[in-house]
This record gives C-alpha cells, sequence and structure tokens, in this order.
C-alpha cells in the first residue's frame, strides 16, 4: 500500500486522496472509533465531507481561516447538510474576508463568528482547530502557523475520529465557550 501520510507531488496527492477517501468513508459509514491521522488540505477535504454527509444534528468549525480552495472542496457536501437541516456554526481565528464572505453566501443558514481582536493573538496561539460534528466525530488539528499557504502541500498534522464522544464534549464546551465571546458575522 502506498503512504498516504504526506503526498509529495501531485501524483502522490491523487494517489492518497483516493485511498484515504476510502479509508474514511469506512470509518464514517460504520461509525468507527478509529483515529486517523492527516497531513494536508485534500486529508481535510475529504473528513470534512465525509463529517458533513453523515451529520444529522450540527457541525461546529474553529478556523484560522477559510481558503476559496477549502470552501470550492466541501461546497457540495455543505449544501447538503444545511438542506437537511444540520446546524453549521464556523468561528474565524483571521479577519473574515469579503473572499471568505463570498465563499459562504451561497449557503444560508451557517451562522458566521469572527475572534474578536483583543482575543485573536492569544487563540491563535493556545487553541487548536478543530470540527466536531454531532456528538461523536471530530478532527482536531495541532497547533501551525495560521497564515501558511494551505494550497502547496503543507504539513497540518491533525487526527480525526467517526465516534469519540468524550473527546467532541471537550471540543464542544470550548467552542461554546469560544462563540459565546465572539461576533457574529453575517454570511451575505
Amino acid at each position: 500500500m502506498a503512504d498516504i501520510s504526506k503526498p509529495k507531488n501531485e501524483a502522490d496527492f491523487e494517489l492518497a486522496t483516493e485511498e484515504y477517501r476510502e479509508i474514511v468513508r469506512q470509518c464514517a459509514e460504520r461509525d468507527l472509533p478509529l483515529e486517523l491521522s492527516n497531513r494536508h488540505i485534500g486529508h481535510a477535504a475529504i473528513l470534512f465531507n465525509a463529517a458533513l454527509k453523515h451529520s444529522s444534528r450540527s457541525m461546529d468549525i474553529l478556523t484560522g481561516g477559510l481558503p476559496e480552495l477549502f470552501i470550492e472542496k466541501i461546497k457540495t457536501e455543505l449544501g447538503a447538510a444545511l438542506e437537511r437541516g444540520v446546524a453549521i456554526r464556523i468561528t474565524v481565528i483571521k479577519p473574515i474576508t469579503d473572499e471568505i464572505r463570498k465563499g459562504l453566501c451561497n449557503f444560508p443558514g451557517i451562522r458566521l463568528y469572527q475572534v474578536p481582536d483583543d482575543l485573536r493573538p492569544e487563540i491563535a496561539v493556545n487553541m487548536p482547530h478543530f470540527y466536531i460534528s454531532d456528538d461523536h466525530r471530530y478532527r482536531l488539528e495541532f497547533k501551525h502557523d495560521i497564515d501558511k499557504d494551505f494550497s502547496k502541500f503543507p504539513d497540518i498534522d491533525a487526527r480525526a475520529s467517526f465516534n469519540q464522544p468524550s473527546v467532541v464534549t471537550k471540543l464542544r464546551k470550548a467552542f461554546n465557550d469560544l462563540v459565546s465571546v465572539c461576533d457574529p458575522v453575517p454570511v451575505s
């Protein structure tokens, strides 16, 4: 089996993506409690899509930013989740740009939040980026530079699981505590 942990070029990325997509699909469909590692934006998009596809109630996301490339990779499942009534909250650490608003304007129902300027440096350094879905799915990134160029296959060490309620409970508390001090931002 090919090494799926880190693509070294576009061809490796495509091979890794197909193998990784199959592993993630099986874990998501069966709610397996395996912990999956993932290393780049392609893996992140596969995990987000699987979590969105299988979400029935909620998805909360804490991110440094939302590159247009990433929104493009998840737009189909994002739209489908919203149509099913999944509540989606996104909290962004970096200043929310017109690009982010433009990327999300086609998804009415998303609640978008901005970390206040006075908290941004502390949150950027001390709080990892993550998503949580329903009460048992998550993806948690290890600390990294939030200004990294995500289009060039950077290392973004992260782990994810489709059935770890205890981890999700801790992350949800952190997310709710953060949202309580964030500013809501209109998407349109």
